[in-house]
């Protein structure tokens, strides 16, 4: 007597013959295209590791630029004497030399290392350098560069102020200005600020506009009586005629 089939042994029976179809049809794709199969493991793996080579040569870029860093800090730090042994015990012969070091260290991560973090403070650090060495023309050149490269960077006052400075230097003291007031206004938290404020009452009075360097002054010591920005501001207001 023929059995009969119940409902749910057919559909087990379909499911069984279809999963067997679909194995033997893999199996047949797999066989036929075996070649592109390892090309695309290929490809995946070398993905995989070019991805872990680009992240620790980025990390590896990152130290060697905060080290260069360091390097041209000890430079513009060393002191200058005309001793021959003076390199001898980490000296500079000449105040050139000193600059000159700094600033290609500066340049080398500049050059070498754009896409690190070091990149802003190597723009900074070229501007103060050349600032400090009497270069007043080409550290407005690398203060430029910084604030349109770097305007949102928490180092922006000190780069505004450092233009500001450096227009005051070469007598642009509207430019000065210009630059200090905007400091004034965006970065009154800053270390910065009274400096800004001193700076500015020196520029009006270059200007000869001693009623604005007054109300600086004021201020200055309005909002700290005991501090070292009040006495210089109060011995400046008592200079005024």
């Amino acid at each position: 007597m023929e059995k009969k089939l119940k409902h749910k042994e057919v559909l087990n029976l379909i499911k069984r013959n279809e999963a067997q179809d679909f194995l033997k049809i893999l199996t047949e794709y797999a066989t036929k295209n075996t070649e592109n199969l390892v090309i695309g493991a290929v490809i995946v793996l070398v993905i995989a590791v070019g991805i872990e080579l680009f992240l620790n040569s980025r990390a590896a870029n990152e130290v060697k630029a905060e080290q260069i860093l360091s390097k041209a800090d000890y430079f513009l730090t060393r002191p200058v004497s005309d001793q021959k042994n003076a390199q001898m015990y980490g000296m500079f012969r000449t105040k050139d030399e000193k600059f000159e070091k700094g600033i290609a260290a500066y340049q080398e991560v500049i050059q070498t290392y754009r896409s690190t973090k070091a990149l802003p403070y190597a723009y900074l650090g070229i501007a103060d350098a050349y600032f400090n060495d009497g270069k007043y023309k080409e550290s407005l050149e690398y203060y430029n560069t910084f604030l349109e490269k770097f305007q949102a960077h928490y180092l922006a006052p000190q780069a505004l102020s450092g233009r500001a400075y450096a227009y005051c230097e070469l007598g642009r003291y509207k430019d000065a200005l210009d630059d200090l007031n905007t400091a004034m206004q965006k970065y009154k938290d800053s270390y910065l600020y009274n400096d800004i404020r001193l700076k500015a009452a020196e520029c009006y009075m270059k200007l000869k506009n001693p009623a604005d360097a007054k109300q600086l002054y004021a201020q200055i010591i309005g909002d700290g009586k005991n501090s070292y920005w009040a006495s210089v501001a109060e011995v400046k207001l008592r200079e005024i005629k």
